[in-house]
């Protein structure tokens, strides 16, 4: 995982992770359910990248 965030709405936490294929995020989510503490899960997939590791500017209009 490189980032996890508690959150408000649907879910409590919100991980972000980078994984080398689709083997090794199964395995990663199968380890998390392990936990006692974590009951299910929920994953969605990136297919494209609009911005990452990048600071940016936001502009009056665009909020």
């Amino acid at each position: 995982m490189i980032s996890v965030y508690e959150a408000t709405g649907d879910y409590d936490v919100i991980a972000i992770g980078k994984f080398t294929d689709m083997d090794d995020m199964n395995n990663q989510i199968k380890a998390l359910l392990i936990d006692p503490d974590i009951r299910q899960s929920n994953t969605s997939i990136v297919l494209n990248a609009a911005a990452e590791n990048e600071q940016f500017e936001l502009k009056p209009g665009e909020e």
